[in-house]
């Protein structure tokens, strides 16, 4: 959005599972922060870690995530959890917690505010998230390969 407004209903869809590596955490709370992914079902909301207070940066997960879900951010200390769909937060001040930039191959850069009124600086944490090919696009690169491989050898002979 060209405003800079929240968008409330802001989820991700995909279908292919990602891995994402914990680029830095610089927030107040930094050791008390948990960063995952969710989905809404039937039931409410299901909550999943991926990284908290004591991982640092470099440190990589894999995300294999329902077609549809979101992240959200939970200080500890404060009791605060902030998810991207807007919606789902608590008050009208906590909307936007979130700042999202994609890249052209399907990866995706996450920086995160970590207070409620914050700075609005969205560095308190940022993740890169990057797909993982799936193994039927692994097994016909690897089909290829072999094929280029004896289609060299045969004009070698």
């Amino acid at each position: 959005m060209d405003s800079g407004a929240a968008d409330a209903d802001f989820y991700i869809g995909s279908s292919t599972a990602g891995e994402i590596s914990l680029q830095i955490e610089l927030a107040g709370y930094a050791s008390a922060n948990i960063f995952g992914w969710y989905e809404v079902t039937d039931s409410g909301l299901v909550l999943n870690e991926l990284f908290n207070g004591p991982d640092s940066a470099g440190d990589t997960t894999l995300l294999s995530a329902t077609s549809n879900f979101g992240f959200y951010l939970e200080v500890v200390t404060t009791g605060n959890i902030y998810y991207t769909q807007s919606s789902l937060n608590t008050s009208a001040t906590d909307l936007q917690h979130f700042s999202l930039f994609s890249e052209a191959d399907g990866g995706f850069w996450i920086a995160a505010e970590d207070l409620s009124l914050g700075d609005a600086d969205y560095n308190d944490l940022v993740v890169h998230v990057t797909p993982v090919p799936e193994p039927s696009s692994l097994l016909l690169l690897g089909v290829g390969l072999v094929g280029i491989v004896s289609f060299r050898r045969k004009f070698k002979k």
